[in-house]
């Protein structure tokens, strides 16, 4: 007995699975031309274990999606932290930053911080303030949030709602 492949099971972007229509033609007619009730059981119950299998290996491979310091590569997108020198072929950190061993990703820090390779954390130096990966000067303010996260307010300036630095006279 001839069963159906599971080739056409594909993933659409709502990370929904779906048959071909091609392949459900080819599923009924394999459960058509069975002539029992066993062998009709003994179709669909390989074609749910395919199923299954092809969806265990697809997640696998889903989780996989981009490679690490260290691993060959192509292009700068194939790199979780997108460098991928053509001299090499092999993801790395980008100049100016630092390679956390921990979890194998990079890390910019302030020029004025130190980078702890124990904790993957940036340092001040004493005076300044930690402020997300910048160092403020004692007469700066760290703002928090905002889109590329926290960033120290120049001295005169006020941290506006939605975490950028007012720029306008201490206006938001």
């Amino acid at each position: 007995m001839n069963l159906p492949s599971l080739d056409g099971v594909r993933e659409d972007t709502s990370e929904e699975w779906v048959m071909s229509n091609e392949k459900l033609d080819e599923l009924s007619r394999a459960l058509a031309a069975t002539s029992s009730r066993r062998q009709a059981l003994k179709v669909l119950a390989a074609t749910a274990a395919g199923g299954m299998l092809s969806l265990v290996g697809a997640r696998e491979a889903g989780a996989a999606r981009c490679r690490r310091v260290g691993q060959p590569c192509r292009a700068n997108f194939e790199c979780c932290d997108f460098f991928c020198p053509p001299d090499t072929g092999r993801c790395a950190c980008r100049p100016g930053e630092n390679l956390c061993q921990k979890t194998r990703r990079c890390i910019r820090c302030d020029p004025e911080a130190t980078f702890d390779p124990e904790t993957c954390q940036c340092v001040c130096p004493q005076g300044t303030t930690q402020c997300g990966t910048e160092c403020c000067s004692g007469d700066e303010e760290c703002c928090p949030g905002g889109y590329y996260g926290p960033t120290c307010c120049p001295p005169g300036e006020i941290c506006c709602p939605g975490g950028f630095c007012s720029y306008y006279g201490g206006q938001c």
